[in-house]
């Protein structure tokens, strides 16, 4: 990627998080980068490429992680396949690392989602970014539930990315937190 593009990225991804969708422009992000907007649509294209891009940067290093964590447990274990207590930390490790380097990470999502301002969009493009993922674990729980059928395994695989989600998002846990009196993080919760 280019340095002019990264740039851009990382200014979109900084005043989002400041400022919220709803208030960040085009304008704001090409004055805040020091390039003109023929440069954001030169690089990417359109406003909704850039959107995507964005999308992708915060979505894809999970993702990333997640199948290089599968691929060293399915290197480590045995036939047929890592078991499965392991392939569902390899799925929530990354996540939890995630919501610690992004403690406002739930924000960054629904100013994402506005910014997209198109609901098909924004789920076409998660699932463009997750559908390797989906695949590659849907494969790892068959293995490490070898008398499941495969409806319940992608019932399993559903519950589980959507748990995991809600359980890391910041004001459920934060909730939890001080209901229980806990001092619970990330870390604790994956054991």
């Amino acid at each position: 990627m280019s340095d002019t593009k990264t740039k851009i990225l990382e200014v979109a991804e900084r005043l989002l998080i400041l400022h919220g969708a709803d208030k960040v422009t085009l304008r704001m992000i090409s004055a805040e980068a020091g390039v003109n907007l023929a440069s954001i649509n030169y690089h990417f294209g359109s406003k909704a490429e850039m959107e995507n891009a964005l999308l992708a940067r915060f979505i894809g290093p999970i993702e990333e992680k997640r199948l290089q964590m599968l691929d060293n447990a399915e290197k480590k274990a045995a036939s047929p396949g890592p078991p499965l207590e392991v392939v569902i930390r390899c799925f929530l490790v990354p996540l939890a690392e995630f919501a610690s380097r992004y403690p406002d990470h739930h924000n960054i999502f629904i100013g994402l989602y506005r910014l997209f301002n198109d609901e098909t969009r924004f789920k076409a493009e998660i699932q463009t970014i997750i559908s390797r993922t989906l695949r590659r674990y849907a494969e790892a729980l068959l293995r490490a539930i070898p008398n499941a059928s495969r409806e319940s395994v992608l019932a399993r695989l559903t519950f589980m990315w959507s748990a995991s989600t809600a359980l890391l998002d910041s004001w459920i846990l934060d909730h939890a937190r001080m209901t229980l009196g806990l001092e619970a993080g990330e870390k604790d919760i994956l054991g």
